[in-house]
Order: structure tokens, then C-alpha cells, then sequence
């Protein structure tokens, strides 16, 4: 488990609020679900910085860089962190997720896919890093599930369609150090 610092949990709620203005309000790219509140904007951007400063520091490599840039309404950062080139799109979710999930929409929009893709459990002013694997390895094992269609083993129906991965199917946080610091592809 990881205890955020003050600072920290600053940083994440400054960079929430900068960008809070600038975010699409859907919950989803699926334009057929509700918009979301300011507030709750401003609640997962932190909980989304958080989760990428968590990785930063887990990868704890010097040529690491975090992306803390305010862009345009409607444009959004184009990576969560870089190091050396390579790509890390970060997600964050409960403590208790099995699923890393990203949009179809989404993945089709990549003009670049991610190098790496990983899920960190945030709550309040605690992390923990979940799973995650090289973008090979998720392409191999990852499945659509359809809007309306229910995440796996729960009877909680997807409000967009998702590429998902489980956590069984994943790697624990050794291998995102090795991949980023000892070049393990």
C-alpha cells in the first residue's frame, strides 16, 4: 500500500482543478450516457493523477516523465508517463478492480497505442498498484465486452463498449519495474 504525501495529494488536486474545465463531462465517450458533475470531474482527475504519480514512483527510473500539462477543451494528453520513449497509460480504479478496461472508441482513436497499460486501486490518500502488461500482452488477452453486456462474474452492466483484461491474465508490479528499468520486453 502506498500513503501519498501531502504534497502529493496537493499536486493531484491542483492539476484536478486546472483541468477540470477543460474535460469532456461524459462519463463515457458513448455519448448516450449522463454527463457527470464538476465535482465528480474533479474527483477522478485526482484520483487518475494520483494513480499515474503512484506508477512514477514505483518505476522510480530518472528518465521517467509525467504529463501535468492543462490542454484545450476537448484535447487530451496524449500519454500519462513516458521513459525513454515507451508509453504508460495508467487507470484508476477501486481497490477490489480485476479489470483493466479501456473504450473501444478509445483504442480505436490511438494513432500510437500505449506501450503499457495499468490498473492502480486509489482511495483517499492511499494507492495501490493493482496489475498491468505490455500492450502484446493485453492485445493477446483481452476481450470486448458490449455495452449492456455485464462486467464478468458481476451484474454490473457496461455503459460503454470495453476491451477488458482481467487481472489473472496480468502481471504484478515487478514487471512493469523490470520492463522499464531493465529493458525486459
Amino acid at each position: 500500500m502506498y500513503n501519498f504525501t501531502p504534497s502529493e495529494m496537493f499536486f493531484a488536486r491542483k492539476f484536478a482543478n486546472d483541468v477540470a474545465g477543460n474535460i469532456d463531462e461524459n462519463d463515457f465517450k458513448d455519448s448516450r450516457n449522463v454527463s457527470r458533475t464538476q465535482s465528480k470531474v474533479i474527483e477522478d482527475n485526482i484520483k487518475g493523477k494520483l494513480a499515474e504519480i503512484l506508477v512514477y514512483n514505483l518505476i522510480g527510473n530518472k528518465d521517467a516523465e509525467m504529463d501535468f500539462n492543462i490542454y484545450e477543451k476537448g484535447i487530451g494528453d496524449g500519454f500519462d508517463i513516458v521513459v525513454n520513449g515507451l508509453s504508460i497509460d495508467v487507470k484508476a480504479s477501486t481497490m477490489r478492480s480485476k479489470w483493466l478496461m479501456f473504450e473501444e472508441r478509445t483504442a480505436k482513436g490511438w494513432a500510437k497505442p500505449p506501450d503499457y497499460m495499468c490498473l492502480v486501486g486509489i482511495e483517499g490518500d492511499k494507492g495501490e498498484y493493482l496489475f498491468g502488461s505490455d500492450i502484446k500482452t493485453i492485445r493477446k488477452n483481452c476481450q470486448l465486452i458490449e455495452r449492456g453486456s455485464n462486467i464478468p462474474n458481476t451484474q454490473v452492466p457496461m455503459k460503454a463498449s470495453n476491451f477488458m483484461v482481467n487481472k489473472a491474465s496480468s502481471f504484478d508490479s515487478s514487471h512493469i519495474v523490470q520492463y522499464f528499468n531493465q529493458g525486459e520486453k
